[in-house]
């Protein structure tokens, strides 16, 4: 594929490599294991479960689930 070029790059979480589309600088974690990247920060106003008020989300994949403690600590922020 000559001159391709990806809109996502790659970044490590929780020790795995995933790839966030360009723009997006979070990603969190549901206690249901489900793992989105965020364009804007995310908050929790439900225990355990992220949302963006505005601004877009992807989901990226699965872990197992986790404890409510270990979503709220799950936020992580990749500046561009």
């Amino acid at each position: 594929m000559k001159n391709f070029i990806s809109n996502m790059r790659k970044v490590v979480y929780k020790g795995e490599e995933v790839y966030i589309p360009y723009g997006f600088k979070y990603i969190a974690t549901d206690v249901d294991g489900e793992v989105y990247a965020f364009a804007l920060e995310p908050c929790q106003p439900k225990i355990g479960y992220w949302i963006v008020g505005e601004g877009n989300f992807f989901k990226l994949g699965e872990f197992d689930r986790i404890s409510d403690k270990e979503s709220k600590d799950s936020l992580e922020y990749y500046p561009n």
